[in-house]
């Protein structure tokens, strides 16, 4: 008998060694939280809180990105405060505009066993394989860019695209009403072009270019990548090849910068209409100067906010559906008349 205490003993502390050990590996994934991840959002033992893991992959860290960020540590830290059940954590990764960066991203966000991934797109067939391995893995896999595939558990668009060229749409129509003498000749400026939901964002010059071809014109479109230097060169080259154009919209406030930083240049700021897409503090600065006409702003408290809720509710199995938008309770059309309503408002 008092070997067969001694086996099982002996059994014991080996397999309770061995969960312990199981999450040795290291892994360039960031912990905005500071700690490490690995949980799997498994149930935790009695009296014990169960640890939830939120991944977000983002296609490229810039203002308006940090700006999802630090409303989703904001809710966070609320959440872990009302809460006695759970303790959420948030890793993330930046793909640096990269397919290969993301996918490598990707699998070592894996490696820490989160709950939860969303992958933001850099290329909308390039970033699949991203996805795929986060389902396989288990993981629930969240899209923001309108990705196609069985992976996807659900998409969440903080910036509905269709409530941003309509927001731009009325904004203009308003600006002609009370321009009537005013013919609009524009450039548009858009970001990658493998992400498509965001060419959304200029429709609404097009819908005005076919409804009002009298007064909306489109010269060019091009796509500067959301590069702030692209959309300068692109800037310079057009104000040499019409002469005519007098309005420029871009699908971010970082590409309307370059825009602007081109025009000021040339001294003709003021000789043109700009449009943008953000409402970063670069774009609200630019309203404020009287350079960029109009921004639509993306509310971001408001929007991830719901993300981290929605989020919760998908791991812990109360949120079933496919697709989720804050809609217009997430979105601002900022210019001179509000600005200093909103330049503060992350």
């Amino acid at each position: 008998m008092k070997k067969i205490l001694a086996l099982a003993l002996a059994l014991s502390l080996v397999f309770s060694l061995a969960a312990c050990g199981g999450n040795g590996g290291s892994s360039s994934a960031v912990s905005s939280t500071g700690s490490s991840a690995g949980t799997g959002g498994s149930a935790a033992a009695d009296g014990q809180k169960r640890v939830i893991t939120l991944g977000y992959a983002y296609a490229n860290m810039d203002e308006n990105n940090k700006r999802t960020m630090d409303a989703i540590e904001k809710r966070i830290a609320e959440v872990n405060a009302e809460r006695d059940d759970i303790e959420v954590k948030f890793i993330y990764t930046d793909g640096q505009s990269s397919v290969d960066k993301q996918l490598a991203d990707v699998e070592s966000m894996i490696a820490q066993k989160p709950d939860l991934i969303q992958v933001s797109a850099v290329d909308l067939v390039g970033s699949v394989p991203a996805a795929q391995a986060v389902a396989n893995a288990g993981i629930i896999c969240v899209d923001d860019r309108g990705m196609k595939d069985d992976s996807i558990s659900y998409q969440f668009q903080g910036m509905d695209e269709n409530t941003i060229k309509d927001m731009k749409k009325q904004w203009v129509v308003d600006y002609l009403e009370a321009n009537p003498d005013v013919v609009l000749n524009f450039g548009l400026l858009y970001g990658l072009p493998a992400q498509v939901l965001q060419l959304i964002r200029n429709d609404d010059i097009k819908e005005l270019a076919d409804e009002m071809p009298d007064r909306v014109k489109i010269l060019d479109e091009k796509y500067a990548n959301w590069s702030t230097q692209e959309a300068m060169a692109i800037t310079e080259d057009w104000m040499q090849r019409y002469p005519e154009m007098n309005a420029i919209s871009a699908a971010s406030d970082d590409m309307i910068l370059g825009a602007i930083n081109a025009l000021t240049s040339a001294g003709k700021v003021d000789d043109f209409l700009t449009l943008a897409v953000d409402g970063t503090k670069i774009g609200c600065q630019l309203v404020e100067e009287g350079k960029l006409d109009m921004t639509v702003k993306a509310l971001q408290d408001k929007a991830y906010s719901q993300w981290v809720d929605i989020a919760i509710e998908a791991v812990e199995g109360t949120f079933n559906d496919d697709y989720y938008t804050p809609g217009t309770d997430a979105l601002a059309t900022v210019d001179s008349t509000n600005v200093s309503q909103y330049k503060d408002v992350n």
